[in-house]
């Protein structure tokens, strides 16, 4: 798990609990921001290895077990 992928899973997470980046992103058409809530779940999944991350990283990062299993 580097930084690379910490990153991006802090970004996805962010946009999908961001009602603001939702609007603009996912229903307006004029934005140059443009993703999906299906976009963002393949992307934190597969591009950001998230499964990965809860298996091994979020322990490193000294996440509590509780956080982790949320």
């Amino acid at each position: 798990m580097d930084l690379i992928h910490t990153k991006g899973i802090y970004e996805v997470i962010l946009e999908i609990s961001s009602v603001e980046l939702q609007k603009q992103m996912w229903l307006n058409p004029e934005s140059k921001l443009v993703s999906s809530y299906i976009e963002a779940m393949c992307s934190i999944y597969d591009d950001h290895l998230f499964k990965e991350f809860i298996l091994s990283g979020a322990s490193k990062m000294k996440f509590t077990s509780e956080i982790i299993r949320k």
